[in-house]
């Protein structure tokens, strides 16, 4: 298989979040300043107008009967959209410079739509049959309209729990919700709205644990962008410290860079050896004009070192990927909930996306073997299990352990394998 390079690799790694979203095909909303405005001067006059729209409606069974739906404004509706807009003139417009704060107040906003998007299904789904199409309410139908819901476009536990936990904390804050004569003539409003929260709470759960997958993923990345740093300061060292011990020599043998490394190595940190190691050349002579700096820059030696820890910060992201895949298609194996099975679907094609897994390029044993490796290694460097936040994983020596566990799986002879490429 081809391991994507770690410029590639790391550049899909900050996309991921997005790429599964796609995967799982959870709500997209439009932006924040449009929403905005459609809340603040047009959600009425959009309401009113479904109202006009509203069809002749035919009852089912063997006796159908036709009756006209009502084409006033509602005066209760017309309420519940007052509390939506009061909401949207209160909220501040987005600024430059001030994303956090802009997302919160588009979680609130999404909130009292969704909220109340959702009690209208409900009201809906238990009433009669002979008016039980949801369909035919005109408020219902403006609210997915403003939300862009449709087929491909729909509501996720995620972003319901997410959003309408964002509204109920802005107006459970000091006499807010006070301020809201809907809210106040509802009594039973904070105990639906709950109701709806805690009904979605398990599912999002569902979702963040695979999105919390990702996250390790992007985490290990960061600790590789930060280790880099200070891994090529040590370079310039190394090739002094090589300068004096090839004075007398024009190269150094394998065995002799094996024991040079030997008296090097006592004086590097605990952090630096694992990683430093892996980059140095073991395998090929070092000759002193690698050691030579012609253009006042970096010398040829340390040029490839350079390299070298390209490929192993390649292989080490790659390794977060192969771990999280494995562990992934484990689970599913007995995964039974219809929601579990479908995000981790998704969070398979998220990743096979990121390694470029395909027909023509297929994950090998050979190289999931390779990242597992890489990852082992990383994962021993000292205070590396404490750096990472291992999310679903729940602690980094439990990430370590089945990394560990998996290798010794991976090693074993293909019949008594348990894991699947």
């Amino acid at each position: 298989m081809r391991v994507p390079k770690y410029e590639e690799l790391q550049k899909t790694t900050g996309e991921l979040i997005d790429l599964f979203n796609n995967y799982a095909k959870r709500y997209k909303p439009g932006p924040y300043s449009a929403l905005l405005k459609i809340v603040r001067s047009e959600l009425k006059g959009r309401y009113e107008e479904n109202v006009k729209k509203k069809p002749r409606i035919k009852t089912p069974g063997w006796f159908p009967l036709t009756y006209f739906t009502n084409t006033v404004p509602d005066e209760l509706r017309l309420n519940q959209i007052t509390c939506i807009t009061q909401l949207g003139t209160t909220l501040p417009e987005p600024e430059n410079g001030k994303e956090k704060e802009t997302v919160k107040y588009f979680g609130i906003l999404l909130g009292s739509i969704i909220y109340r998007y959702l009690r209208l299904e409900a009201v809906y789904q238990g009433i009669s049959a002979l008016a039980s199409n949801s369909e035919n309410c005109a408020l219902k139908t403006t609210l997915a309209e403003v939300l862009q819901l449709n087929s491909d476009n729909d509501l996720d536990d995620l972003t319901v729990f997410d959003c309408c936990s964002a509204y109920e904390t802005f107006l459970k804050q000091d006499k807010i919700a006070d301020t809201y004569e809907y809210i106040k003539s509802d009594k039973g409003f904070f105990s639906k709205l709950s109701h709806l929260i805690d009904k979605r709470k398990p599912g999002s759960e569902t979702i963040l644990k695979r999105i919390g997958y990702l996250q390790v993923i992007q985490n290990i990345d960061e600790i590789l962008t930060r280790i880099e740093g200070p891994i090529q300061l040590l370079f310039p060292d190394l090739v002094k410290e090589l300068r004096a011990t090839m004075a007398d020599s024009p190269e150094l043998s394998p065995e002799e860079i094996r024991e040079f490394w030997k008296k090097y190595a006592v004086k590097l940190k605990p952090q630096e050896l694992p990683v430093l190691e892996k980059v140095m050349i073991f395998n090929e002579k070092i000759k002193k004009e690698d050691l030579v700096c012609s253009d006042a820059k970096s010398c040829d030696l340390e040029k490839r070192l350079m390299v070298r820890l390209g490929t192993y910060k390649q292989h080490v992201l790659f390794g977060a990927y192969a771990a999280t895949l494995q562990k992934i298609k484990e689970i599913s194996v007995d995964t039974e909930d219809h929601l579990a099975k479908k995000m981790n679907d998704a969070l398979i094609d998220t990743i096979n996306k990121a390694l470029t897994i395909n027909a023509s390029n297929v994950l090998d044993k050979e190289t999931l073997r390779l990242g597992f490796v890489y990852m082992e290694l990383f994962l021993k460097i000292p205070g590396m299990e404490e750096q990472i936040k291992a999310g679903p994983w729940g602690r980094g020596d439990i990430l370590k352990g089945y990394v560990v566990t998996t290798l010794k799986e991976l090693d074993e002879p293909q019949e008594n394998m348990a894991f699947t490429v």
